[in-house]
């Protein structure tokens, strides 16, 4: 059996700035593969851009993780085991395009990571298909294992209370949503406060400061500024608009999404991406028709409390959320779209 060296050099308070003059260092060694801090330091940057919750010393979590993903890469060259370049370039770019949506641009990610985009393509290309050797080679080692559940209780039953370690608590949420309606006459109104701004900006004026003025964006204070985008990012009504217009500087006519009104100002393509301003407007209910939106929501869960409605027909029947009706009204976690 082939002996595998591990190495620890640090440990902890792993940080790029320890020795501000020093490039790079070896932190631990698996074999005859290094650990380095700039691996440490770069997974710390994508997991950052993924949203990640930055708690206790990531750092040192992240050196314990590529300490067992170069363990099982070293056990992976022994058995052979192959992933094409085309699997790795397939994740990168699945990588690179939640990267891109979680910062909001491409020119963000550029400092989130402090290098260009070719140069986070080259890093993230090297260390995911270490990933998914690693991953390949724990399949390989696990397939034939089997536990039965009572393994599982007898196990937890002989640990100590200490060393059951603690699991954040995560729960399942479905929902019913029901909009207020809105009348004819909120609808028009605000379609003519959009098409007059749209002849405000056509006329000359700045599409940014209206933006700034109007919009009920988050870029509204970026002047609608939404940066580089893909169509698959956007609501296909309003990426069906946006690239509809030719030259930067042109203007949509009102659009309809699922958030809301919109008129869009192109300001620059490149490749498949868009960069466009929006402002965007949504109608204001009445308060009668709140209240009747809360009556009719009201009258749901009661039904729903003495069982004489189904839950699953309820959402279906009734919830006005489209993402959610269809599946019993789960809400689906953003981050790793489970239902938890």
């Amino acid at each position: 059996m082939k002996k595998i060296i591990i190495l620890l050099i640090c440990l902890s308070g792993l940080s790029a700035y320890a020795q501000p003059f020093m490039l790079d260092q070896i932190v631990g060694i698996v074999g005859s593969k290094p650990i380095k801090l700039s691996d440490v330091e770069n997974m710390y940057l994508q997991q950052r851009a993924q949203g990640f919750p930055m708690r206790g010393d990531m750092k040192c979590d992240i050196f314990e993780q590529l300490l067992t993903q170069k363990l099982l890469m070293n056990q992976a060259e022994v058995d052979s085991l192959v992933v094409e370049p085309s699997e790795v370039e397939m994740e990168m770019n699945r990588r690179m395009d939640m990267f891109i949506r979680q910062v909001g641009s491409q020119e963000r990610l550029e400092q989130h990571f402090n290098k260009s985009i070719y140069e986070i393509r080259d890093d993230l290309r090297v260390m995911l298909h270490e990933q998914l050797m690693a991953q390949r080679m724990e399949r390989t080692i696990t397939e034939n294992v089997k536990i039965t559940p009572s393994e599982v209780r007898s196990f937890y039953n002989r640990m100590h209370r200490d060393s059951i370690p603690l699991i954040n608590a995560q729960v399942q949420v479905a929902q019913i949503v029901v909009y207020p309606p809105y009348s004819d006459e909120v609808i028009s109104n605000l379609r003519q406060n959009l098409l007059e701004m749209r002849r405000r900006v056509i006329e000359g004026e700045r599409f940014s400061t209206l933006a700034v003025l109007y919009s009920e964006c988050g870029s509204a204070m970026r002047g609608g500024d939404m940066d580089f985008v893909s169509r698959g990012d956007l609501d296909p009504e309003f990426a069906k608009a946006a690239w509809a217009l030719k030259s930067p500087g042109d203007v949509s006519r009102i659009v309809v999404s699922k958030f809301g009104y919109h008129i869009i100002q192109l300001e620059e393509r490149r490749g498949d991406q868009v960069r466009v301003r929006h402002i965007l407007m949504t109608p204001k209910p009445n308060p009668e028709a709140v209240a009747t939106a809360t009556g009719r929501l009201d009258t749901i869960a009661r039904l729903v409390r003495n069982d004489s409605l189904n839950w699953d027909v309820a959402a279906l029947r009734f919830s006005q959320d489209e993402n959610t009706r269809f599946n019993s009204g789960l809400m689906i976690n953003p981050r790793d779209h489970s239902t938890l």
